[in-house]
């Protein structure tokens, strides 16, 4: 009965993912045909029985799996998960297993069964502790660098789905992060959906300077307070920058590429009327970002890879299992890490142990001295909507400019070090520090855009043991103030220039 009610659940679920998801890939093809023969089995059968130790194991393990790796991806069409939910579906999936092996046994008697289910027994119950123990780190010291949690439980999130952007932040959200590194962060957003001044509520006055920012988590400021940030910065610095007022808006979002920044620049444009756009690209993520935005459903954005670069998986399964086998995902998304590794990273660098560095496939890829096909692909798409920003841009009679921020390992030789040697000897000379942030600047460059590039600085901010990011990845307050001390001279120019064509005050 048990194997009988798990092959059709199973079959059930993989039906209802092919119809909603129009796809049938080989994977799913294979658990609908046996789950199918699992069904057809159990119901001629009342007590299925296997005798051998591996044949059972086998048929208890591709039953199980079956099932657990179906709910695994309806949950993943649902939304993202955590450590916590990963380890959940582990304990699920392991006492499955267990169970199928009692009832696969044949007789009854505890003495004839086999060591197989005692040890499956064995590692349900640790699946179960692991899942426990990250949930009670949930509950009682959250850690998740990209959630922030609302001041009263019952509001709504900080970031809301939106059918251009993907995501945007909610106007009038009040909350905080919980992360480790910077417990009790305020975050506030505004009325008009900024993390900036709560006074911010109405477009500048014509004869006032604006300026707009776009870009993810380092524009909005993950890891500082809004003071921090180096839009606020270049606010508060207003008097070296220009003559006027003048209003610096940071609308960046987590989550967000130029993809989706392109859209963006569209809806804010007619708002904050602005005079200069600063497009924060971030090397450690954008190029993923930017992958993703292209295959997402939207308007008509067409595609500017090369032919017979692949857009993206369709399957959701797949590129989070292989996201899954690597350490990043679990520095990244479990709250017991998070807390546990900054006491014992040390202690294990001396053992021989290298620092686990979060990266992501696309970004490791980028790394990579020869160019993989979806980096091709990733930089196509990335060209592309830059050059789309640049060209509304000048149809507005704003001034681009590009930030370009290099990821903590590109900037920070030790880091760099740290994340060669989580591969192999062997694979270490085929990746560069650099090679990636030289690639954007010659792609910027290309396109007649002005680029202020603050890789030097940060280097050595680093060298001289003042490094610029938080452990997890982020800037930290000297990061933001790199940035403004290098953006102020660029915008006092294209401002001072304006001034002199005469662009104020505007129609």
């Amino acid at each position: 009965m048990l194997l009988g009610a798990g092959a059709a659940a199973t079959l059930g679920i993989q039906l209802v993912l092919a119809i909603r998801t129009r796809d049938l890939p080989v994977y799913r093809g294979a658990a609908l045909l046996w789950s199918l023969a699992l069904l057809v089995w159990a119901g001629r059968s009342r007590a299925p029985a296997v005798g051998r130790i591996l044949p059972r194991l086998a048929c208890a393990l591709a039953a199980a799996g079956g099932f657990w790796l179906a709910l695994l991806e309806l949950l993943l069409g649902r939304g993202s998960l955590l450590a916590r939910g990963v380890l959940g579906v582990l304990a699920g999936a392991a006492s499955h297993v267990t169970m199928l092996l009692f009832v696969l046994e044949p007789g009854g008697h505890e003495a004839r069964r086999g060591i197989t289910a005692h040890v499956a027994l064995a590692a349900a119950a640790g699946a179960w502790t692991l899942f426990a123990v990250e949930g009670v780190f949930h509950t009682v010291l959250p850690a998740n660098v990209y959630e922030i949690f609302p001041d009263d439980p019952r509001s709504p999130p900080c970031l809301v789905p939106d059918p251009v952007l993907h995501v945007r932040l909610r106007p009038g959200f009040r909350g905080r992060y919980l992360h480790p590194e910077f417990p009790g962060l305020r975050v506030d957003i505004n009325d008009l959906g900024f993390r900036d001044g709560l006074e911010e509520t109405a477009p500048p006055p014509a004869e006032d300077a604006s300026v707009l920012v776009l870009g993810d988590s380092l524009a909005f400021g993950t890891g500082v307070a809004v003071d921090e940030t180096f839009h606020r910065l270049l606010e508060r610095q207003a008097g070296q920058i220009t003559s006027r007022p003048l209003h610096v808006y940071g609308a960046g979002v987590p989550g967000l590429g130029q993809v989706d920044e392109l859209h963006h620049l569209e809806a804010l444009a007619p708002v904050v009327r602005p005079d200069v756009v600063i497009v924060a690209i971030y090397e450690g993520n954008d190029l993923q970002d930017n992958l993703e935005a292209a295959v997402r459903p939207r308007r008509a954005f067409p595609s500017p890879a090369p032919a017979g670069a692949a857009a993206g998986p369709r399957a959701l399964l797949v590129p989070f299992l292989r996201a899954v086998l690597h350490s990043r995902f679990w520095v990244g998304s479990s709250a017991a890490l998070q807390y546990v590794l900054p006491t014992i990273e040390r202690p294990l660098v001396r053992l021989g142990v290298p620092p686990l560095v979060p990266t992501n496939d696309v970004l490791d890829q980028s790394l990579m001295v020869s160019r993989q096909p979806l980096v091709v692909a990733a930089l196509a798409w990335t060209r592309d909507a830059l050059a789309r920003i640049a060209r509304q841009c000048a149809d507005r009679g704003a001034d681009l400019v590009v930030l370009l921020i290099p990821a903590a390992i590109q900037a920070e030789p030790v880091r760099f070090d740290d994340f060669l040697a989580q591969h192999p000897a062997a694979q270490r000379k085929g990746y560069s520090r650099t090679r990636l942030h030289q690639d954007l600047l010659e792609m910027v460059r290309t396109l007649g855009v002005r680029i202020v590039d603050p890789l030097p600085r940060l280097e050595a901010e680093a060298l001289a043991g003042r490094p610029c990011y938080h452990r997890e990845g982020h800037w930290n307050a000297r990061g933001h103030a790199v940035a403004a001390e290098l953006l102020r001279p660029v915008l006092a120019e294209l401002l001072a220039e304006r001034e002199r064509r005469g662009k104020w005050p505007r129609p």
